[in-house]
């Protein structure tokens, strides 16, 4: 969240459920350029990370998140979008 001094990576390799579990930085996985926050990125920003995920549409994915669903809904809808 904005203005939020919390180190949300450290926090997710300290509590993350396996060690596959995967890290997804809305500040990164944003439409490049514009002007609004967390802007919904296009297709091949969503596919690079996915890439470096090493994740495909026919795999299960499960979201979660600390924060009581603020996170991880957007997150499971940008997957859902783009086919996941």
């Amino acid at each position: 969240m904005p203005n939020d001094p919390r180190d949300c990576k450290a926090e997710h390799l300290e509590a993350r459920i396996t060690p596959d579990t995967q890290f997804f930085d809305h500040d990164k996985v944003v439409a490049e350029g514009s002007d609004l926050p967390h802007t919904m990125p296009p297709l091949h920003i969503f596919q690079a990370q996915m890439d470096e995920f090493n994740i495909h549409p026919h795999h299960n994915i499960v979201c979660y998140d600390n924060q009581g669903m603020f996170s991880v809904a957007r997150c499971a809808w940008m997957l859902r979008y783009y086919g996941a």
